[in-house]
């Protein structure tokens, strides 16, 4: 398991040593600006926790072009493992980019002050950026493993347009007006969801992978 974690961070680190790049001179720019816009840090933070994940899974779609997983079948690993390498790599470019984020703000607080109107905004946006990168490898790995290049795209349009969802659901439930504690119920709630959406996608993922002949 561990070669295979090599592996997918090696596969992934071209792309993501561009966008880490990127990243770092946008953040140099984000927190020299005045916080006050708080769409600029809110973009970035968001661009942040997705970007990575997104961008790792669109070198992973590469890999079908390539037929890597014929070669990685010869090694003494099983189907099983290589799916649950692929979704454990996916949990780390996540937290790299949470910890891009969170560096962001910190500096960007540190130098400018708090600029939200409430704490918990800044718990919401780590949020967001979460159930979108989650829900985007919950619906990219199982169609990855059905055949074909390009699924990055449907994966992110699911992220964004799910999470969408459940942010309107949770308005219904507690409403659009909610206490600090609704918000904090609301922003694990909608979480949990994504990350129960990502753990079941890693089973039917490796039953389609079972029944692929490759």
């Amino acid at each position: 398991m561990r070669g295979l974690l090599k592996s997918n961070f090696y596969n992934s680190f071209a792309n993501s040593k561009v966008f880490a790049g990127f990243m770092v001179l946008a953040g140099v720019f984000v927190t020299a600006i005045d916080n006050t816009i708080q769409t600029l840090l809110i973009g970035y933070m968001q661009l942040a926790i997705v970007g990575f994940s997104v961008s790792a899974l669109e070198n992973t779609g590469k890999e079908y072009a390539s037929k890597w997983g014929r070669y990685q079948l010869t090694a003494p690993v099983t189907r099983a493992q290589i799916v649950a390498g692929h979704f454990i790599s996916h949990l780390g470019w996540l937290a790299v980019g949470a910890a891009f984020g969170g560096i962001a703000a910190w500096a960007s607080f540190s130098i400018h002050g708090f600029p939200f109107d409430r704490g918990m905004d800044l718990f919401l946006v780590f949020v967001m950026g979460g159930s979108i990168s989650l829900l985007a490898g919950a619906a990219f790995f199982p169609l990855y493993y059905l055949g074909g290049d390009g699924f990055w795209i449907v994966g992110l349009l699911f992220g964004v347009g799910a999470s969408l969802g459940l942010v309107s659901l949770a308005n219904l439930i507690w409403g659009e007006v909610m206490s600090e504690t609704e918000l904090m119920l609301a922003g694990i709630a909608i979480l949990a969801c994504s990350a129960l959406a990502f753990g079941l996608s890693y089973p039917l993922t490796v039953r389609i992978f079972r029944g692929k002949d490759i």
